[in-house]
């Protein structure tokens, strides 16, 4: 029905879009009994105030205490809920309280409309907070899309700021690291070197950056796009991420896409807990320079959009709470030059265009599978941190792990290690990583109609053969 009608907040015909003229098409349409076309009419009338002055008229608070009613007596609880948020500077004490108890009522009257009762949802809950919240943390979690029941939960679960509370235990750990510690990344890290990314502060690039400002007349480099990493191997783009997060040394908080024990998608929000006190206030967006993580972005459900473009702005009204705030906090980073944000995906064709446009504008650092260098930068690290790996020849390991991601070769190593660890435990003494051993494991890693299979295959075979002679001349 909504889009059907010429009420848009973008029509400019016969001065359409003034307050004065959506509040009367709201109390024609009420009075004709299409209330719900009334309430829209009443809260653009509201929006547009707001536009025009920071102290909206009496008539068109009015006008969103009717909205609100309106809201309430259809039911329409994600829009109440958006009213309220609205609303709530305008009222009393009490008003907020009478409120607040009627969007209860609301949310039970949904809860109870798909089968649950009150004992149900305090069950729930009860599970929510005991088990799941002691192993993922009490971070705020929020539904990107979708209002039943989980949603409800987790919206009562959530912290009221949006965000962990300063001080609390409740911010999860991060390993921090930077470009430094990491291996196999030298064609991304040139990458971000070229976009100036983790050269501030050097005495070079701070000159070249004032030489450019002096030039071009500018106070400050431009604002920098948002970056999205991807890779084919998702963990790899994550971890470059993270140590660009590292890189630059500002207080961060992540946003990645999980699914609750129902299956429901929730959005989970966490922070180190040494930035917890600069981050309290996040529900009004950064107060100062940081960083904003959106990990696996093309695992993401955008929200989706069912009135026409022109409706754009009533669409941000029905979704959720949490939903809300999720979406405000990314635009608002995306808008301020003091904020990176910063994401992952498998390719930028996989994100929802819904993100991509929320992200705009946005430079794409492609992070492909590791060269032979960068592969021989990887075996010299993890032979760094484990001499018993480093009787094989280096040579080999750098041609047979081709086409691997960097996740992957260190996971065949990892693999090795632990079997010679634990084979050593056995026999009570010391047996270093074999070639067999450490080759068998990247044979798991490697697509089975590779040459590099093939050869691995190959190779673990005569390795065998050999042990096996020499284990007949031992008997013999």
């Amino acid at each position: 029905m909504l889009e059907n009608i010429n009420t848009s907040p973008n029509s400019r015909d016969d001065g359409a879009g003034t307050p004065e003229n959506y509040l009367s098409r709201a109390v024609a349409a009420c009075e004709a009994g299409d209330a719900r076309l009334g309430l829209h009419l009443y809260l653009a009338a509201f929006e547009q105030a707001a536009e025009q002055s920071d102290a909206p008229s009496e008539d068109a608070i009015m006008g969103l205490k009717q909205a609100w009613r309106v809201a309430c007596s259809t039911k329409e609880r994600a829009l109440a809920e958006y009213i309220f948020e609205r609303l709530e500077p305008y009222l009393s004490d009490d008003e907020v309280q009478a409120c607040v108890e009627q969007l209860q009522v609301l949310a039970m009257e949904r809860l109870e409309g798909i089968g649950l009762s009150g004992d149900d949802l305090m069950e729930m809950t009860e599970a929510l907070s005991g088990d799941f919240m002691e192993m993922v943390g009490p971070m705020m979690a929020a539904a990107v899309h979708g209002e039943d029941a989980a949603m409800a939960q987790a919206e009562a679960l959530a912290a009221p700021s949006g965000a962990a509370p300063a001080g609390e235990e409740a911010s999860q750990p991060v390993d921090i690291f930077s470009y430094d510690s990491i291996s196999g990344y030298g064609a991304a890290v040139a990458r971000m070197r070229s976009l100036g990314v983790g050269l501030a502060g050097t005495p070079e690039f701070d000159d070249f950056v004032a030489m450019l400002n002096s030039r071009h007349g500018l106070d400050a480099m431009p604002v920098v796009d948002s970056l999205l990493f991807c890779s084919p191997a998702r963990e790899d783009a994550s971890r470059f991420m993270l140590a660009t997060v590292g890189e630059l040394g500002l207080p961060a908080i992540r946003m990645r896409m999980e699914e609750t024990f129902q299956g429901v998608p929730m959005l989970c929000v966490s922070a180190q807990a040494t930035d917890a006190e600069k981050l309290a206030s996040l529900r009004h967006g950064f107060a100062g320079p940081g960083i904003l993580v959106l990990e696996d972005l093309d695992l993401w459900g955008a929200p989706v959009i069912d009135a026409a473009d022109d409706m754009a702005g009533f669409f941000m009204a029905t979704m959720s709470r949490g939903a809300r705030e999720a979406v405000n906090l990314i635009r608002q980073a995306v808008e301020n030059p003091d904020v990176y944000v910063l994401a992952s995906a498998s390719s930028l064709e996989a994100i929802d265009p819904f993100f991509t446009e929320l992200l705009f504008p946005l430079t794409c650092v492609d992070i492909d599978y590791p060269t032979a260098e960068e592969r021989a930068d990887i075996w010299m690290d993890i032979a760094r941190d484990h001499p018993s790996i480093r009787s094989v020849s280096r040579d080999e390991l750098v041609r047979l792990s081709a086409n691997l991601p960097r996740y992957d070769i260190y996971m065949a190593a990892r693999e090795a290690i632990e079997e010679a660890y634990k084979q050593g435990l056995v026999e009570r003494r010391y047996i270093p990583v074999s070639r067999e051993n450490l080759f068998d494991k990247l044979a798991a890693y490697q697509p089975l109609d590779s040459a590099e299979y093939a050869e691995l295959e190959r190779l673990v075979v005569s390795d065998f053969s050999a042990s096996l002679g020499d284990l007949n001349d031992l008997v013999g």
